[in-house]
C-alpha cells in the first residue's frame, strides 16, 4: 500500500481569530505611524483642505483648533496607511483561496487601491469644491458664512471616505460574481431597482444636501454599468 498523503492542517476558529487580531494590530500600527508622519505636515495639509472654504472658517471651542488638527492628522494617516490596510485584508483572505486565485491577489490589491485613490481624488477635487461653493452661495447681505473648523473637516472626511469606498463597487461585484451570487444578467434585470437604491445610498452616506447626493449618484451609476461588464467577463 502506498503512503497516504498528509492532509493540510485546517485552521480552527482560534487560529482565525489570532490571524485577524494580528492583521488588525498591523493595520492600527500603520495608521499610528501614518498619523505621526502626517501630523508633522499638518499645517500644509490643513491649508490644502481649507482652500475651498475661502477663509470662512472659525473655531468656537477653546481646544477645537488643536483637536481638529489631530483629526486631520489621523484622517491623513488612514489614507497614507490604506495600502497596508488593504494588504492586510487580502492577506487574511488569502489562505481561503485556491492556488490559481492566489495569483490574482496582487491585481486585486492594485485595482482596489487605484479605485480608492480615484474615489478620494474625485471627491476632493470635484465634489467638495462644488458643494462648498454651493453652500457659500447662500450668503446674503445680512447673513455671513462662519463655518466651524471641526464641522468642516468632518464634512470633508465623510465625503472623501464615502467616495473612496463606493469606488470599490467593481471589486465587490467581481468577488460576488466569482462566488456565483450575482451575474451580469441579474444586474441588467434589476438596473431600475439599482437606480433607486443608488440614490437612497447617496442620500444616506453623503452629507444632507442634494448637490452631494446627485454628484455621488452619477459615478455610482457609471460604476454599476462597469460592474455589469466585470460580472460578464468574470463568468466567462
Amino acid at each position: 500500500m502506498g503512503r497516504k498523503k498528509k492532509k493540510e492542517p485546517v485552521m480552527n476558529l482560534t487560529g482565525h481569530l489570532d490571524e485577524l487580531r494580528k492583521r488588525i494590530i498591523i493595520s492600527v500600527i500603520a495608521i499610528v505611524i501614518g498619523s505621526i508622519v502626517t501630523f508633522m505636515y499638518v499645517d500644509l495639509i490643513r491649508e490644502t483642505i481649507i482652500r475651498p472654504a475661502e477663509g470662512n472658517l472659525v473655531f468656537i471651542g477653546v481646544a477645537e483648533a488643536f483637536m481638529t488638527n489631530i483629526k486631520i492628522a489621523i484622517i491623513a494617516g488612514v489614507l497614507l496607511a490604506f495600502p497596508v490596510i488593504l494588504y492586510q485584508v487580502w492577506s487574511f483572505v488569502l489562505p481561503g483561496l485556491d492556488p490559481r486565485e492566489k495569483k490574482f491577489v496582487f491585481v486585486f490589491v492594485t485595482a482596489s487601491l487605484l479605485l480608492f485613490t480615484g474615489g478620494v481624488s474625485f471627491a476632493f477635487f470635484v465634489i467638495i469644491p462644488i458643494s462648498i461653493k454651493f453652500f457659500l452661495g447662500f450668503e446674503t447681505e445680512g447673513i455671513s458664512a462662519m463655518i466651524s473648523f471641526g464641522n468642516y473637516i468632518s464634512y470633508i472626511a465623510g465625503v472623501v471616505f464615502a467616495f473612496g469606498m463606493v469606488f470599490q463597487m467593481p471589486i465587490a461585484v467581481f468577488i460576488l460574481s466569482k462566488l456565483g451570487l450575482i451575474s451580469s444578467e441579474f444586474l441588467k434585470k434589476y438596473r431600475t431597482h439599482a437606480l433607486v437604491v443608488i440614490f437612497i445610498l447617496a442620500a444616506i452616506i453623503t452629507p444632507p444636501d442634494v448637490i452631494s447626493q446627485i454628484l455621488m449618484a452619477i459615478p455610482m451609476l457609471l460604476l454599476y454599468e462597469i460592474s455589469i461588464l466585470v460580472a460578464k467577463v468574470t463568468r466567462k
